[in-house]
Formats: C-alpha cells, sequence, structure tokens
C-alpha cells in the first residue's frame, strides 16, 4: 500500500496594471493544471487597458482555482497585495500564501522550489533575490544596479540582517506567519517587502529572522 501524498494548498496573488498582454497566460494554465494544490489570485490595480477582460476571460476557464478581484480605483502594489492576501485567507486550510510580479521577470517555475524549501526544512518564508552569479542571467541597467545595492546596504544596515535582495517581488510565505505578518496594514508603499521582514525581526528577533528566512538566488 502506497502512502498518499499530501497536497499543500498555495495562494499566489499577482497585482496587475495594463499588463495583460504580457502574463505568460499559457504557462500560468499548465501550472494549474500540473499542480492541484495552486490557487492564483489576479488584483486589479486600475487597469485602463484589455488586461482586466483578458484575465477575466483567463479565470472563466479555471473557475475553482482562480479568483479575479477588482476593488475599483487606483491601487498601489502594496494595497493590492494586502487585498489579495487577505482575501486568500478566507480559506483557512491554506499552507503557503506569495506573491509575484505580473511581468514575470521572475520564472514562475521557481515557485516550486520555494515550495519544497518550505516544506522540507524549517524556513517559513522565502525570497526571490537578483543575486549576479556564474550561471544566472540577471539583466538590469547599470544606474538602477548601483541604486538597488545601495538601498539594499541601507537596508541591511537598518535590519541588522545580512539581506542581499529585499524588494523582490517573489516571495512565498507559510501561511501562519503571513497572517500575523499583515494583521495590521502596512504602512509603506515603496519599501513593502523591507516592511514585512521587519515585522519577522520584531516577533522573532534576529537570531530566529536568519533561521526561517531564507534569500534564493534567482536565475534569471
Amino acid at each position: 500500500m502506497t502512502e498518499k501524498t499530501v497536497v499543500i494548498k498555495t495562494a499566489l496573488v499577482i497585482p496587475f496594471y495594463n499588463t495583460g498582454r504580457k502574463i505568460q497566460l499559457g504557462t500560468l494554465a499548465e501550472m494549474l493544471n500540473d499542480e492541484p494544490g495552486l490557487t492564483l489570485c489576479f488584483v486589479d490595480r486600475g487597469s485602463t487597458d484589455r488586461s482586466s477582460s483578458i484575465l477575466k476571460d483567463f479565470c472563466s476557464r479555471f473557475e475553482t482555482r482562480t479568483v479575479f478581484l477588482q476593488p475599483g480605483g487606483h491601487l498601489s502594489f502594496v494595497r493590492a497585495i494586502y487585498f489579495g492576501l487577505k482575501k486568500m485567507f478566507e480559506d483557512e486550510s491554506m499552507g503557503y500564501v506569495g506573491y509575484w510580479d505580473a511581468e514575470m521577470a521572475t520564472p514562475l517555475s521557481v515557485l516550486f522550489k520555494f515550495e519544497k524549501m518550505l516544506k522540507y526544512t524549517n524556513l517559513r518564508m522565502v525570497m526571490g533575490s537578483r543575486m549576479p552569479r556564474l550561471g544566472s542571467q540577471i539583466h538590469t541597467r547599470v544606474f538602477s544596479h548601483v541604486c538597488r545595492r545601495v538601498s539594499s546596504k541601507m537596508i541591511a544596515f537598518f535590519l541588522k540582517l545580512p539581506v542581499y535582495d529585499a524588494q523582490c517581488h517573489a516571495k512565498l510565505i507559510d501561511a501562519k506567519l503571513c497572517r500575523e505578518l499583515i494583521r495590521l496594514p502596512f504602512r509603506t508603499n515603496m519599501l513593502f517587502d523591507v516592511e514585512l521582514i521587519k515585522r519577522v525581526n520584531e516577533l522573532y528577533g534576529r537570531h530566529k529572522t536568519k533561521q526561517i528566512v531564507s534569500e534564493f538566488p534567482l536565475p534569471r
């Protein structure tokens, strides 16, 4: 008699604004077909093109596996994530929750590596890290790279944690931890990702934070 595989539910929030044509719908469809525990939550930040209709049509093909939210007005990226996570937590059996950039500069296949890290280790939060190295394809403008490195150094100093890239919009978090982290609305927009880490630090202290939060070097 074979042991039954336990399916852990994962919800991924994808805020979007006029990026309907850039979202890799074919890849998302394959992921939904291959991963029975995955739910995708699209949050419209106030698109003015056909993005909403494109994603509504996609969601109609996967009604039980997708959620389409259209709060109205122009939402910041942070408010859209917060709105989506709150909606996903209506399902109390959710195991992991996270968010991803709608333009999908980070390969969606990385999500499953994040899941394995949370499932088979003591980690409770995994963050994508745009870390240039041999074998990777990390493309960025020189000025943007310099600004990001300076801000990352400042953030690491402020948090007193060895964070390389706190602001990559590819994260997956244990649902129980995330419920604690979003209990109160966020105070920032641009530094939302930093505030997440700061809240973990405040809850558990720096030593524990280093044990349960990890950066994952992205392939591209």
